[in-house]
């Protein structure tokens, strides 16, 4: 609640000492103070650029994990994501999807910017390339994800409305992404709860200003303990 206060302020008056400190960047999307993890989760990355976040995801949880299903629309952001899955056991890489699409509220072809970076971003025209979108109530339809992250340069909105359903019938944890434009601070949080009312929201801050900030939406039952007085 503080730091979704500080950050309507600060955009009102950008002025040196609103903020509070920045968290610490080691625990961005997966914070144990506020999410307690599951022993075999299901972890769908939208926009998992070369594996960074699902190379934090298995370090942290010491290569437990249910599944990884990774979807990255761009080609060469995806061959790495691949060079790195190949890292993982053989046991380990039998668990691991990845999708060659990006996430949107319809199944259907959408331009993409491809910049081979965390940039790479779906536009409605004057994109690189045509790809293929899915949403995750289809892509998802016969998998049980117990947490999604979303990183996905703006398209976070179309993107939950594309999952409906699987929020609804299984109420994952949430890590999405609310700085690629102003109004996605409020916009996300309200939507979210639109879908699932059932979920407890946090919002936290990993860099300066308004940069990587990032909102969490999380089950009573993998609330961790103390959680509510954060």
């Amino acid at each position: 609640r503080r730091e979704f206060c500080e950050q309507l302020l600060w955009r009102f008056s950008p002025t040196a000492g609103i903020l509070s400190p920045a968290s610490s960047s080691a625990d961005l999307y997966f914070p144990d103070d506020i999410i307690t993890p599951h022993e075999a989760e299901v972890y769908v990355d939208c926009g998992a650029f070369d594996g960074d976040s699902a190379r934090a995801f298995v370090t942290r949880r010491n290569g437990m994990f249910g599944a990884l299903l990774l979807l990255e629309p761009d080609a060469q952001n995806r061959t790495k994501l691949e060079r790195w899955v190949s890292t993982l056991s053989p046991e380990g890489r039998t668990r691991v999807s990845i999708f060659p699409f990006g996430a949107s509220d319809t199944d259907g072809e959408f331009t993409f910017q491809e910049s081979h970076n965390v940039g790479s971003t779906l536009l409605g025209n004057g994109g690189d390339v045509s790809i293929a979108c899915r949403t995750l109530d289809t892509l998802l339809a016969d998998e049980s994800p117990t947490f999604i992250k979303m990183d996905i340069e703006g398209a976070e909105p179309m993107a939950l409305a594309g999952g409906a359903a699987t929020l609804r019938t299984h109420r994952p944890v949430l890590a999405i992404c609310v700085y690629h434009r102003s109004e996605h601070l409020w916009e996300i949080p309200s939507l979210i709860h639109k879908l699932q009312p059932g979920y407890r929201i946090f919002v936290r801050r990993y860099a300066e200003d308004c940069w990587e900030l990032v909102c969490y939406a999380v089950p009573e039952e993998r609330l961790a303990s103390g959680a509510l007085t954060r």
